[in-house]
């Protein structure tokens, strides 16, 4: 009598769900004046994301989004900016050619706080309460597959014209 095995037929189709794509934060420019703070959303999967409907959630506060340049469909591995104000984002990172999104924003702390994305259903894909920024600089994400919460998996680099 012949067995057939299951098992990684399952892990195949476990790993499949485990990783569908989804934008996370990958940098945070909160030591800017407000009007200029801005984050990097990066598509982790390998699939576009659409998204229209999505929300950047700060403050206890769901901030809309608006295309202001690029397109509204992330593809997968790319990288896109949520701008407090889109405007004078591109104005001082002309460099930069990638999709621009609008929001709005009070502040972003420098001591951290609570921030996140929400997709259309309204349900956070990603929250965390990022470590405090120290000197002037992008708060970077070391791996966007570990955990955001974790503060040994952020960093200050450098601010660049095209971050």
């Amino acid at each position: 009598m012949a067995f057939l095995s299951i098992t990684p037929l399952l892990q195949n189709a476990k790993a499949q769900q485990a990783f569908p794509p989804q934008p996370v934060i990958s940098e945070i420019a909160a030591y800017e004046p407000s009007d200029y703070e801005w984050i990097k959303i990066y598509n982790s999967g390998t699939e576009p994301i659409d998204l229209t409907g999505w929300k950047f959630f700060e403050d206890e506060t769901n901030h809309g989004l608006a295309v202001i340049r690029g397109d509204v469909v992330l593809p997968g591995g790319v990288s896109a900016i949520i701008a407090n104000k889109a405007d004078l984002y591109i104005t001082a990172h002309s460099d930069f050619t990638g999709t621009v999104l609008d929001s709005s924003w009070s502040s972003l702390k420098l001591e951290g706080e609570m921030i996140g994305l929400k997709n259309p259903a309204g349900e956070l894909v990603e929250s965390f309460i990022y470590p405090a920024i120290q000197g002037e600089g992008v708060l970077q994400r070391i791996d966007t597959e570990a955990e955001a919460g974790v503060a040994e998996n952020w960093r200050v680099v450098e601010a660049q014209p095209n971050t």
